[in-house]
């Protein structure tokens, strides 16, 4: 039986360890939003409890599963929101088609739709995936959320050998910055993890995005997810987050996690009246310093925009696809 899993519950120790050699083997595209804190946070945050879900957890044999099971018709990742996740992991460039069709037999004998996302477009994964295809009833291939990085593997001064001589010259010019801010690194700290989101979330309302409705914590379900992360995050030690501060007040912060010689960028927010200030890009380069210092190799930044481009090296195409087996 697969070892089901609950609303705030872990994964199975290990887990993190496929994940890990998952991504040095090149199959998926986001190491850190296939672990088990992103996941654990999605299937506790995201998911609509109204719905009938069972999550399905495994690890065995060198293989890690992690779906929800939603109405016995339908699998999916845990994390499905933006699709980065990869729903297993591991030995699956031999064994995943004859896995999952082991695993959907032992749930349902009718018609079973799976979703897969979160394995890179060029990874050997693709393979196994076309021979579920081939026995599938109905198969659609789309294109998720991509993932941007920035190699700091040859440290700062090889990361910017890569940029633009105008961007290197700015770049040197923010490294060099004294800012008339007081700068905050916080430290985590088991259990403080509701205090630091609710210091984020005040900072967000006073942001453009937030006048203009734009911003990501005006959903519900996402502030739901980034306060339980942040918590996660806090417990176990791996959070990273600095604040600007001008006269007592939060103008600015930085947010993310480090995992396994990966960091990942979770948001990043300035006051509307720092707006002209440039803050974004001094607590940007200042983390991809700090990243260097820790030893950290990637940066992934997560889904692209024109700003991100600027900064990255390398866009990790993510292909998802839909399944149905009988």
């Amino acid at each position: 039986m697969a070892a089901e899993i609950g609303t705030g519950k872990r994964l199975p120790e290990g887990y993190d360890d496929l994940v890990y050699q998952s991504w040095k083997r090149g199959l998926i595209s986001s190491p850190f939003c296939s672990s088990s804190l992103w996941l654990t946070a999605a299937s506790t945050g995201l998911h609509d409890d109204s719905r009938q879900v069972q999550y399905r957890v495994r690890l065995q044999e060198g293989i890690g599963y992690a779906l929800a099971e939603r109405n016995h018709r339908m699998l999916v990742p845990l994390e499905s929101a933006w699709l980065f996740a990869a729903p297993v992991i591991g030995a699956v460039e031999t064994a995943l088609s004859d896995y999952l069709t082991t695993e959907l037999a032992s749930i349902s004998q009718q018609p079973m739709g799976l979703l897969l996302t979160g394995y890179r477009q060029e990874s050997s994964v693709w393979k196994e995936i076309e021979r579920l295809e081939a026995r599938a009833i109905r198969a659609e291939r789309f294109p998720a959320t991509d993932s941007l990085f920035i190699n700091l593997s040859e440290g700062v001064d090889g990361w910017l050998a890569g940029r633009s001589k105008r961007f290197r010259k700015r770049a040197r010019q923010m490294m060099d910055r004294t800012l008339d801010f007081e700068v905050e690194e916080i430290t985590p700290s088991p259990g403080a993890g509701d205090a630091l989101f609710e210091r984020i979330f005040a900072l967000q309302k006073r942001t453009y995005k937030w006048r203009e409705g734009s911003d990501i914590f005006v959903g519900e379900e996402y502030r739901r997810f980034y306060r339980i992360l942040t918590g996660l995050l806090m417990d176990s030690g791996q959070l990273k987050a600095t604040f600007l501060r001008r006269n007592g007040e939060d103008a600015a912060y930085i947010l993310g996690a480090v995992w396994n010689r990966c960091y990942r960028g979770l948001q990043m927010s300035y006051a509307e009246p720092f707006r002209e200030d440039g803050l974004g890009n001094w607590l940007q380069i200042r983390t991809i310093q700090d990243c260097v210092e820790r030893g950290v190799t990637h940066y992934d930044l997560g889904m692209p925009s024109e700003y991100k481009a600027r900064w990255a090296d390398e866009i990790l195409v993510n292909e998802g696809c839909l399944l149905v087996l009988g």
